[in-house]
């Protein structure tokens, strides 16, 4: 690899505990990646082992069908920056480079081709980048912003509620589903109307659209069920059309790319600080919170969770509110013998 592409920085990635990391061990300089010319900046080679142990729960492709590892790694975990994201093949020329950075050739030989394509494994992947960005910050202690997984204020969603539908109404739909179901903006955008059952106040998350293929039906709060047919009656749609249909292109849902952009675009409208990681999976972490006085079984099953150790190390946060209720209520033990 060139000298010249040795290097990647903090404004390569978007995920906020990557960047933290770069900041507090890189160096100043200019990136050859995203042309930011005073940036953070750390070999590639001290990302590589990082990436390596996450792609490695990716299986290549021997049947020609399936996507790079440069856009599985933004699909599921949201790694690079709109910066880097923008151009797919630089994406995944980092990606590359980064994943072979470090490599011995005896080593090279015993990995994958990381230019070949990859498709998801059967196995879960709901917090395989959080547990490794975790062990990435076990070896670097030093950390200050570790942790910082931030979370949206009830404050700054009404805000961005408010203005949402000036935006567009789909927005203002897609915002009130993932605030109330805590369900991952992916499997939002590619609901169908199939999927969703008025009558019985409940929502299909189909397998096929769930990040860690999770089959399930939740029960939704009366604020979704009025949004929704709210929703029905302005598109005029039933079965198997789309909840977010694409502009443009109904046979399509809406990207990705462009519920992101709303998101932006609702901060600066509403007033919310552009934080570093505050995006739609904010919004996931804000249910699991309010919600922590609920049975962990039951949290999991309505926000799509697996494992309750993924909720209690990823997602809820401690909170004065709740803290003060615990100690309010303290039972005191008497009449116990000792021990």
């Amino acid at each position: 690899m060139s000298k010249l592409r040795d290097v990647a920085c903090d404004r390569c990635f978007h995920d906020a505990e990557l960047v933290a990391w770069i900041r507090e061990h890189g160096k100043a300089g200019a990136c050859p990646w995203c042309d930011a010319r005073n940036a953070y900046t750390v070999p590639l080679v001290d990302l590589g082992p990082l990436f390596r142990e996450v792609a490695q729960i990716y299986e290549p492709s021997d049947s020609g069908g399936g996507d790079t590892i440069g856009y599985r790694l933004q699909d599921d975990w949201d790694v690079f920056s709109d910066r880097i994201e923008r151009d797919p093949d630089r994406r995944d020329r980092l990606a590359i480079a980064i994943l072979k950075a470090g490599l011995h050739p005896k080593d090279d030989v015993d990995e994958p081709d990381y230019a070949g394509l990859f498709r998801d494994p059967a196995s879960e992947l709901e917090d395989q980048w959080e547990g490794r960005i975790e062990a990435l910050f076990r070896k670097s202690p030093s950390i200050t912003s570790r942790g910082s997984r931030p979370m949206l204020t009830d404050e700054q969603y009404r805000a961005m509620l408010a203005i949402s539908r000036s935006l567009s109404p789909l927005f203002e739909l897609a915002l009130v589903v993932a605030h109330e179901t805590g369900h991952r903006i992916g499997s939002v955008r590619l609901l169908r109307w199939s999927d969703v059952d008025i009558e019985h106040g409940k929502i299909r998350w189909r397998a096929e659209n769930d990040k860690i293929a999770f089959e399930h039906e939740t029960i939704v709060t009366r604020t979704v069920l009025d949004a929704l047919d709210r929703a029905r009656q302005e598109q005029q749609a039933i079965g198997d059309a789309w909840v977010f249909p694409a502009p443009g292109d109904a046979t399509q849902p809406c990207s990705r790319h462009l519920v992101r952009d709303w998101w932006q675009r609702a901060e600066v409208l509403a007033g919310v600080p552009r934080v570093q990681g505050l995006g739609w999976h904010s919004l996931r972490r804000k249910f699991a919170t309010e919600l922590k006085h609920t049975p962990l079984k039951d949290l999991c099953y309505l926000g799509g969770w697996k494992e309750p150790q993924t909720v209690l190390r990823c997602y809820q946060r401690p909170d004065d509110v709740t803290m003060r209720e615990a100690l309010a209520t303290r039972r005191r033990l008497t009449g116990l013998s000792g021990l």
